[in-house]
């Protein structure tokens, strides 16, 4: 991946009672007069039991933050299952919707008023999913954070940036993305990160190479998030805007054939596969696909009989029979 969201999962962890979580975090905090152990007063959030909130000091209902505001916060989080302190963060900043905390923490602290201290319960999915963050956090954990909203400034401008501070902002938003998708396997939140990635170079006004090279590696990016979620015509058009800039780039014509492919577009995903071998014709990733692909359109384009007799062993091989047997030009 030019390559950070949570999947389903059947195996999702049972969620504990108020007064058991509460118990447990009142006697492990050291501070312990800062827990309230009141099973009431839970907000399920977004309707499943997969995050709730608690609120324990009511905050200022004047001041509250907006998406795209600076937070700054105090953090504590712990593990569900046993209370043991896992992260913690003094005067904090985050920046919401950007995904700097978990999805928890970024959707409930955007709930929250300066003053206001809340404990939020999330499940894995809207935490570490089913990867966890090592060594202190396993797999499928549910987490109980504890947090405090001490401020709230105005975010990020992207048309006060200049130049090197644009670039700064698309490639941080970039190596978020790809944790979200690589890691979290998260596809919908790397998608909506790697889009703000793009929102910066709406004001980079200089074209060079460096800014190009981001700019056509998000794109290509986008193109693989779609591919996951099943969005072939936008996994099309996310390729195609990287080729805009980069022609000969071999992973935006192989994603593109597969997008083509997968719509049933096989002589479009073969001419893709075509340009792609021409270009790379040692590639077996990209072979093997042109041979499959191939064998599925054979009777809508030209092959030579070769080809057809090719060994699956050499996929290399099929792939340069191929170039030289077919009469179409390539794309």
């Amino acid at each position: 991946m030019e390559q950070d969201g949570l999947v389903s999962s059947s195996n999702q962890p049972v969620l504990q009672s108020s007064s058991e979580i509460d118990g447990r975090l009142a006697q492990s905090s050291k501070n312990t007069d800062n827990i309230i152990d009141d099973k009431d007063g839970w907000e399920d959030v977004i309707g499943n039991s997969d995050m709730q909130r608690k609120i324990l000091k009511k905050g200022d209902q004047l001041h509250a933050p907006s998406h795209g505001d600076r937070a700054i916060v105090n953090v504590v989080g712990r593990l569900e299952s046993s209370g043991e302190v896992v992260e913690q963060h003094k005067n904090f900043t985050v920046v919401l919707g950007f995904y700097d905390v978990v999805q928890a923490l970024d959707m409930c602290i955007a709930l929250m008023t300066v003053g206001e201290k809340d404990l939020i319960r999330t499940s894995f999915r809207f935490a570490y999913g089913h990867s966890g963050k090592p060594p202190d956090i396993p797999p499928y954990a549910s987490l109980v954070y504890e947090v405090e909203l001490l401020g709230v400034e105005e975010g990020p401008n992207l048309q006060l940036m200049n130049g090197e501070e644009l670039l700064t902002f698309a490639t941080e938003r970039k190596q978020k993305a790809n944790y979200f998708y690589t890691t979290l396997k998260n596809y919908e939140a790397a998608t909506e990160i790697y889009e703000k990635a793009l929102e910066a170079f709406s004001h980079y006004l200089v074209v060079d190479s460096r800014s190009q090279t981001l700019k056509a590696q998000i794109f290509n990016d986008l193109a693989a998030a779609q591919i996951k979620m099943q969005s072939w015509s936008k996994a099309v058009d996310f390729a195609d805007s990287c080729l805009q800039i980069e022609p000969t780039n071999i992973k935006a014509l192989y994603r593109m054939s597969v997008a083509y492919a997968s719509m049933f577009h096989e002589e479009k995903a073969l001419q893709c596969l075509k340009r792609a071998a021409r270009i790379a014709p040692e590639n077996k990733a990209i072979a093997k696909f042109f041979f499959a692909t191939a064998s599925i359109v054979v009777l809508l384009y030209p092959i030579s009989d070769q080809v057809l007799i090719t060994d699956f062993s050499q996929p290399t091989s099929a792939c340069t029979t191929f170039l030289a047997g077919a009469t179409s030009e390539v794309v």
